[in-house]
């Protein structure tokens, strides 16, 4: 097997919502450098793959899989495909991930109450941590935000500056407005000429 040098030392849950009527149920990955857990929960009841390392590479080698990170994004990518297939049978839950013939399929075991509920609170202090993260940094983007001068404006100045395009646009707009022929304006240069003075002096 490949070594997993470039995984992270740490890295976040991946957490998933899944639903079948009437019940709903999460499901996430635990953190860890070589190894790879998957858990679901209704937050009563906790299954878990509970690999060991020896058992991880049986499951590696059994479904062509070469590195531990491969197992994050292929959950990744079945979640946002919605190709996730959920079977609970009271103590043992299947879960089926992605479609044939790159499918993936764990059977997890019921955790003892203990274990559950170490389960249970990781999970919910990592959501936790993670809204609060959110609000942290939306706060500074709004505060960004709120310093920052427009540009909407600074450009609608420099739109309307004379000899610019859009000078001429707004001019040609204005003329419009006002119901100047065209025709008009371009027939009488000095008809033209004080419109033109006009919108110079709205405008500038």
């Amino acid at each position: 097997m490949e070594s997993d040098k470039s995984l992270p030392a740490e890295r976040c849950l991946d957490i998933y919502i899944i639903s079948q009527s009437p019940h709903r149920y999460l499901c996430y990955t635990s953190p860890g450098s070589h190894t790879f857990d998957l858990c679901v929960t209704n937050v009563v009841d906790v299954w878990s793959t509970g690999f060991t390392q020896e058992k991880l590479e049986e499951h590696k080698s059994a479904h062509g899989i070469k590195t531990t990170e491969e197992y994050y994004s292929r959950t990744r990518d079945a979640f946002q495909e919605g190709s996730v297939q959920l079977t609970v049978l009271d103590n043992t839950v299947t879960l089926t991930l992605s479609k044939a013939p790159l499918e993936l399929r764990f059977h997890l075991h019921q955790l003892p109450i203990s274990e559950a509920k170490a389960k249970i609170q990781a999970a919910v202090f990592h959501l936790a941590e993670k809204v609060c993260d959110l609000e942290k940094r939306l706060k500074v983007s709004e505060e960004i935000r709120a310093s920052t001068p427009t540009k909407k404006t600074e450009r609608g100045h420099r739109l309307l500056l004379p000899g610019t395009t859009s000078y001429v646009s707004s001019f040609l707009f204005s003329s419009a407005f006002l119901n100047v022929p065209l025709s008009f304006t371009h027939h009488c240069p000095m008809t033209s000429a004080v419109w033109e003075h006009q919108l110079k002096t709205q405008y500038t």
